[in-house]
């Protein structure tokens, strides 16, 4: 049995798969994706325990908004498809929207910037604009080889912020929607950038003031669906066939 087609879809469940697989290829644009090892999420538009996420086996810029598998929390398909979801994905994502209703998209990358910041004892400082806007919303979390078998401590790791660093793996983004998850996103992979190539020398951290002005105005800007739009341009005017 076949899912059915886009454009059968109700419009908010189409919007909601165009954009997560704009999300995929956007970030293996940016080169962001580590081979078929990573994944991105989003729960499905009007539901409460369902969710997207892509096919084990595909890489990024091979997902598409009908190729995406609908999965309950349960790991139970929804909708017909004839692949499966990545075991370590579902059991993360699931994680996240079980405890968080608020979230919608859940961005999980094993960038080699973010996995050096995670392995430094002191985790992200306070040394880059990029990294201002984000130390409040940041937890942690240790790594365990058997961390999948109890994937709601990740979870109550994140508890109400919005990004998890897993010690000695990488990062998770956590938003309400498609832009707001990749702008948090972004801004950690710059800032971890900033700070790998920062410790080579002696470094001037932010003042606590400056930390406190940086968060308050991206907190105003509210800047993540302007940012969304800017990026699906860029998609479309490339041809980018995601949908």
């Amino acid at each position: 049995m076949a899912m059915p087609a886009m454009a059968d879809l109700h419009p908010a469940v189409r919007t909601r798969r165009e954009d997560l697989a704009a999300l995929y290829r956007i970030i293996a644009r940016a080169r962001w994706d580590d081979l078929i090892f990573t994944h991105i999420s989003a729960r499905v538009e009007g539901t409460d325990d369902q969710f997207l996420i892509n096919p084990f086996g595909f890489t990024f810029d091979e997902v598409s908004a009908s190729n995406l598998i609908q999965i309950d929390v349960r790991g139970t398909k929804t909708a017909p498809s004839r692949h499966e979801p990545n075991t370590a994905g579902f059991h993360i994502h699931s994680a996240v929207y079980r405890a968080r209703p608020d979230v919608n998209f859940v961005i999980h990358l094993h960038t080699e910037d973010s996995i050096a910041v995670s392995c430094q004892e002191s985790g992200l400082l306070p040394l880059s604009e990029h990294a201002a806007v984000l130390l409040g919303e940041i937890a942690y979390c240790s790594y365990d080889t058997q961390l999948l078998e109890h994937p709601r401590r990740m979870a109550e790791a994140l508890g109400d912020r919005s990004i998890l660093m897993l010690r000695n793996h990488g990062t998770l983004c956590a938003g309400s929607s498609a832009g707001d998850a990749y702008l948090r996103t972004h801004f950690l992979q710059k800032a971890c950038a900033a700070q790998v190539r920062a410790l080579t020398a002696q470094v001037r951290p932010i003042s606590e003031a400056a930390l406190a002005q940086a968060a308050s105005f991206f907190a105003r800007m509210n800047a993540g669906d302007a940012a969304w739009a800017a990026l699906l341009r860029g998609l479309d005017r490339d041809g980018v066939d995601y949908r």
